[in-house]
């Protein structure tokens, strides 16, 4: 679908994943953090307001990474160990978002860093850049160490987790977390956070920047339904590749995402007009503007997400029969992905 002026000029690629960052989190998608240089790409980009991901980075990096959904993979859990121990004390739980906060300008800054470095080796006109979180944010509390958490500093010293007493959260010896309150707030406006199959779950920003290509569709938001698992076909479309037939003679599945150069160029709706999400009991389908979703062990839901995109208005018992066809389109999907 790229013109034949594009494909002369194959650009190179950067994916940015941010790590439990709130939907609402940074400027240019209304967040109170300073963020100049991600509010730089969206004016001079395109921003997508449904784009969704796997509720959690376990799922959501193995489906950027394969273009297929992450059960088909073999990975859909993240067994974590967790303890749930929450805090009460409101000025913690404020240094808590303080800390927060500055991780993300100092993420923003090192992504003016590379800009610099684009620009000043020449490849900044040429360089496709993606940026999007791999879930809402976090509201976790209670972890220890262990698993993908660490128990000490590079140099030995102990790190303190939120379960334990410190003053001040945000050095590398405090390991803490939002809780529920932060984090609904920054996943603003938009349900529940990351793990879940809400929206505050799944949907993530997406900013796609890239000036030899996006002429004239500078600073517009594309409202165009896409999945993380459409990046990795994107990215294919984008260096005029193919996907192999076989991999060291073992015949391949495609993949399942589709390239979302269809939703900037052809104003396409949806990549896939049906998605899919299941993550530690977490559920839900999407169909057209339908979607079900259901925390663990709750009955589904049913919303229309053209009226009603921050899920407050249940029409499970309204529209029954909409209900029961996106639940066998759920029931159907499981089945073929976790056989």
């Amino acid at each position: 679908m790229l013109n034949a002026q594009i494909k002369e000029t194959q650009p190179d690629i950067i994916i940015i994943l941010a790590d439990d960052m709130g939907y609402s989190d940074i400027g240019c998608y209304g967040g109170e953090i300073q963020t100049p240089n991600l509010d730089k790409l969206a004016k001079q980009g395109v921003r997508f307001t449904s784009f969704y991901n796997c509720a959690r980075c376990c799922p959501t990096r193995a489906s950027l990474l394969t273009g297929k959904y992450a059960q088909e993979v073999g990975l859909s859990k993240n067994e974590s160990g967790k303890l749930w121990v929450d805090c009460t004390d409101k000025e913690l739980k404020s240094k808590h978002m303080e800390a927060h906060a500055a991780m993300i300008d100092h993420m923003d800054q090192g992504i003016g860093k590379i800009i610099e470095k684009l620009k000043a080796t020449g490849r900044y006109e040429n360089t496709v850049i993606f940026f999007l979180s791999d879930n809402g944010a976090s509201n976790e509390r209670g972890y220890r160490p262990g698993f993908d958490r660490p128990g000490q500093t590079r140099s030995g010293e102990e790190i303190l987790y939120s379960f334990q007493k410190y003053d001040r959260p945000g050095t590398e010896k405090t390991w803490g977390y939002l809780g529920d309150g932060w984090a609904g707030a920054i996943n603003s406006p938009y349900r529940y956070w990351k793990i879940q199959s809400y929206e505050g779950g799944i949907c993530t920003l997406l900013i796609v920047h890239w000036p030899n290509g996006l002429k004239g569709k500078e600073n517009t938001l594309n409202k165009g339904i896409g999945h993380v698992m459409d990046i990795l076909p994107t990215c294919m479309d984008l260096a005029n590749a193919n996907y192999p037939d076989r991999i060291n003679g073992e015949i391949t599945d495609f993949p399942e995402g589709k390239s979302i150069l269809l939703l900037i160029y052809q104003g396409v709706r949806s990549t896939n007009n049906t998605l899919f999400w299941e993550h530690e009991g977490g559920r839900a389908a999407r169909l057209g503007d339908w979607k079900i979703t259901a925390l663990k062990d709750k009955d589904w839901e049913l919303f229309n997400l053209a009226e009603d995109r921050t899920e407050t208005n249940n029409l499970a018992l309204k529209n029954p029969e909409k209900l029961n066809q996106l639940n066998k389109l759920w029931m159907a999907w499981e089945k073929r992905v976790t056989k």
